[in-house]
């Protein structure tokens, strides 16, 4: 499974000992792939978080190849097309 690369950047903040803003998701998603370890003093990184915040070549970045969107006129969405909202 891949790491997106704001989770890169969160991992090497933690590994220099800042605090990020991190989102519930990818505290969640962090913490399952046994990067870090959530607990009252907030967020603790584990030696393979060290790792992957050390190593890029290990780390694979997730990109998606999207159509463009559908804009009308007025350069707004067009009505009943999904899109991007969702993301």
């Amino acid at each position: 499974m891949g790491i997106s690369a704001l989770e890169i950047e969160i991992l090497r903040a933690l590994a220099r000992e800042e605090d990020p803003f991190v989102r519930s998701s990818h505290r969640i998603r962090l913490e399952m792939l046994g990067l870090v370890r959530d607990g009252p003093n907030g967020l603790i990184i584990t030696e393979a978080g060290r790792q992957a915040a050390s190593t890029i070549s290990n780390v694979q970045i997730e990109t998606i190849d999207r159509p463009p969107l559908q804009l009308d006129a007025a350069g707004r969405r067009r009505m009943l097309r999904r899109g991007h909202a969702l993301e």
